[in-house]
């Protein structure tokens, strides 16, 4: 059993001014991004859910991609002395951008398994206005994240694999349209679970980031509104969906990130919330649901949100903003 006992924000790279580029591979394309620490400064979790009365290091730094359909978002590091918590409030990396994911727990101990999932920006299990019609019915839906645990599988020298299996969500979709008579779907709710990998090494930060799968479950909530008070019946959960080689983020050299960012394959074109078909395309919501299907040279208006992009046998992930 290895065993490291201390450890501070330069364990995950997190220097200001540290600069590392990565070759993100999702589906059919390919292309760099870049990661800038900003600033390392003390942090009493003003901003967030958490108080430290001891303050914690936090490192605030902004993510660019390059490709066809550049984005920049901005995130955050801190350690609390216990977890290191990565990828906080950063959308790029999709699931624990959302929240926050405790990556390392300290000391470092071969199989040991936490709480994945940072509290310091949502509770578990409680419902959150997601901000968002999601479902596009005029009406708010809402999120909520359940227990999520991460495992350290290996660790060596300066390196560490943690897997977290998997990390869990859930979107509420909150309908108030009329099924048949008295009874009606009032939330249909959509869990996924993302299946991820994270390599970290000493003084460098992640190497390696991997959703390997992403699977969708779904169950309804009938209510019956003759009733005093609504009877209330759970369909039990399904699952509609499967997506595997999701996305892989590796850390490359200097030398190779100078070379000009490429796409390996494309079968569309984003332009704003325009998007253009190169070849014959389906087009689905997150949830699963047909959108439509788009010819060749054919342009759409898309609302913001996230879709899945499909043509011939493989599926891409988009994301209008």
């Amino acid at each position: 059993m290895l065993v490291l006992v201390f450890s501070d924000l330069g364990w995950g790279g997190f220097t200001a001014g540290a600069n590392r580029w990565y070759l993100v591979d999702e589906d059919s394309s390919s292309f760099y991004a870049q990661e800038t620490v900003l600033t390392v400064n003390t942090w009493d979790g003003t901003g967030s859910r958490c108080s430290f009365s001891t303050p914690v290091d936090r490192a605030d730094y902004v993510v660019r991609t390059f490709s066809y359909d550049p984005q920049v978002d901005t995130g955050y590091a801190y350690y609390d002395g216990t977890y290191l918590v990565d990828f906080a409030d950063n959308w790029l990396f999709d699931a624990p951008g959302l929240t926050g994911l405790r990556v390392l727990k300290f000391p470092l101990i071969v199989g040991d398994t936490w709480q994945a999932t940072d509290t310091c920006i949502y509770p578990l299990n409680t419902r959150i206005p997601s901000g968002g019609d999601e479902d596009w019915d005029g009406i708010v839906d809402s999120v909520y994240f359940s227990p999520s645990y991460a495992t350290l599988l290996y660790y060596s020298g300066d390196t560490a694999d943690v897997v977290v299996s998997p990390y869990v969500f859930t979107i509420v979709y909150t309908n108030t349209y009329p099924d048949t008579g008295s009874t009606f779907i009032c939330c249909r709710e959509l869990s996924a679970h993302f299946y991820l990998r994270i390599r970290y090494v000493n003084t460098l930060g992640f190497v390696h980031y991997s959703i390997d799968t992403i699977v969708f479950y779904q169950r309804h909530a009938i209510v019956d509104t003759s009733t005093t008070p609504w009877d209330t019946t759970y369909v039990p959960p399904s699952r509609i969906a499967t997506y595997s080689d999701y996305v892989i983020w590796t850390y490359t050299t200097t030398a190779v990130s100078e070379a000009k960012p490429c796409i390996t394959s494309i079968f569309y074109r984003l332009n704003g919330r325009k998007l253009t078909a190169l070849e014959d395309l389906t087009l689905y919501s997150y949830d699963g649901r047909l959108v439509g299907k788009v010819q060749n040279g054919s342009t759409v208006l898309l609302r913001p949100g996230v879709y899945f992009v499909r043509m011939r046998k493989k599926t891409v992930k988009v994301v209008v903003r």
